[in-house]
């Protein structure tokens, strides 16, 4: 019985209070009534996840967990008490985050990047946001210009620690992020660099963009970012492109003009749209 994770057990047997499951080794859950699927056959083989209810008793559930054990999610906090935090996972028992797993003091409604493990003094589930605890910061897996994907973690003097592949930690320099990000967003990034200590660095775009202005390489990157068409022009007002590209209309008209001259986008009616 692997608690946190999906498990293939047997369905056993019925009885008023839903089905008892069984794995190889004759061990047994019950899987509640309100969890049951409407059509089942004895000795059938059913995916369900395993947790530990509100009295802590190992329950099973057809319900997916926003998080697994072993692994890193995006949660938003329920509640604050004295113990510590407790964070929604998408099922009736909240997630608890003990306050020493806790890297900042954590409050009600925030959204947090968490890590769940399996407590074995206390037998349950619990998460951290001490995330240095559960991954490495060296790897020699990795390649230059490798697609990722990331999690933004902490922020740092530099830029912010992220989380790469659900693996190892990494950073992304503030000099080199044209978008607003925030702890928990998970986005796609490309290896920049491995370092001699196996250290490494990441960046939200593929090279190639080294040579640019940072207004045309913002610009350029949103409209990659928007599917190639950003539907945003010179007659738009600054203060839509004041919000959606965080730059002023004359440093928007410049990008959209070197843009224009290298060949990168075409100028339409409705917006800008990416050649190459």
């Amino acid at each position: 019985m692997e608690l946190g994770l999906i498990n293939k057990l047997k369905i056993e047997r019925r009885s008023d209070y839903g089905l008892y499951l069984t794995n190889e080794d004759g061990d047994e859950v019950l899987l509640p009534n309100k969890y049951c699927p409407e059509d089942y056959d004895l000795e059938q083989i059913i995916e369900v996840f395993l947790f530990k209810d509100h009295k802590n008793r190992l329950t099973a559930t057809t319900a997916k967990p926003l998080i697994y054990r072993d692994q890193i999610a995006t949660l938003k906090i329920n509640s604050v008490t004295k113990q510590g935090a407790f964070a929604y996972i998408g099922l009736e028992k909240d997630l608890f985050i003990p306050y020493k797993e806790q890297h900042l003091f954590l409050e009600e409604e925030q959204e947090v990047l968490v890590y769940m493990y399996y407590d074995r003094k206390s037998d349950r589930l619990a998460g951290s946001t001490r995330l240095n605890r559960f991954f490495p910061s060296v790897s020699d897996e990795f390649e230059n210009d490798q697609e990722v994907q990331i999690a933004i973690w902490e922020e740092t003097d530099l830029g912010y620690k992220v989380i790469i592949d659900q693996k190892i930690i990494g950073l992304i320099y503030e000099n080199e992020i044209f978008k607003k990000v925030n702890e928990g967003d998970q986005m796609k990034a490309f290896i920049k660099t491995i370092r001699e200590d196996q250290k490494i660095d990441v960046r939200l775009q593929r090279s190639g963009y080294e040579n640019m202005d940072d207004y045309v390489k913002l610009l350029f990157i949103a409209i990659e970012n928007n599917d190639g068409f950003l539907p945003i022009h010179d007659k738009s007002p600054p203060e839509l492109i004041k919000e959606k590209l965080n730059m002023s209309k004359k440093n928007f008209k410049k990008a959209v003009g070197a843009l224009y001259k290298s060949g990168r986008i075409k100028l339409l009616p409705n917006g800008l749209k990416k050649v190459r």
